[in-house]
């Protein structure tokens, strides 16, 4: 443990004497790379930047010419599409959310989490409640009903034992998901 945490100190050290090297030095062919490097990626934030700062615009703009909102979510559902964000409403994946109420062994959402669509990498928490079975059942009864869909709402709920640890439902059994 104590070797490990030396040598962990020592590629710190090097590091910022590699920096330090870089930046004392400028004419060596690492600091041209580096100072390039760092060149290129200021223009990816700036182009960023720009893009991000026409979108909003476009749905300012959308939402000051029309009452509709469907107008404005298509818009910005098209904006998350081309960044590769994407709402998660599954609490089967725990990690993504943040139980603010209720007590019982399901949990249900109360709002998405966002995350990015390749790497699964989390930037919004969503939110959830606790709930007893019976309750949730009937919120997504009734939910599935409204929207005229067909969903069995434990799949999309959340099982706990009394630890809190997560319970397969049986359909993820038999794919062997965990």
């Amino acid at each position: 443990m104590r070797n490990r945490r030396l040598l962990d100190e020592l590629v710190r050290r090097m590091d910022r004497l590699e920096v330090a090297l870089i930046v004392r030095d400028p004419g060596t062919s690492l600091s041209a790379e580096a100072y390039e490097g760092l060149r290129k990626q200021v223009a990816v934030a700036a182009r960023e930047r720009q893009s991000h700062l026409v979108q909003l615009a476009i749905l300012d703009e959308t939402l000051r010419s029309t009452d509709d909102l469907g107008a404005a979510r298509h818009v910005l559902s098209e904006f998350m599409q081309q960044a590769g964000l994407m709402t998660l409403d599954d609490p089967t994946r725990t990690e993504h959310y943040q139980v603010v109420s209720g007590k019982g062994t399901l949990l249900e959402v109360i709002q998405p989490a966002y995350v990015e669509e390749g790497t699964g990498r989390l930037i919004r928490q969503g939110r959830a409640r606790a709930v007893e079975p019976a309750e949730g059942a009937a919120k997504g009864e009734a939910k599935a009903r409204e929207a005229g869909q067909e969903v069995v709402w434990q799949e999309r709920q959340l099982v706990l034992n009394e630890a809190g640890e997560r319970i397969p439902h049986a359909h993820e059994e038999e794919r062997g998901v965990k």
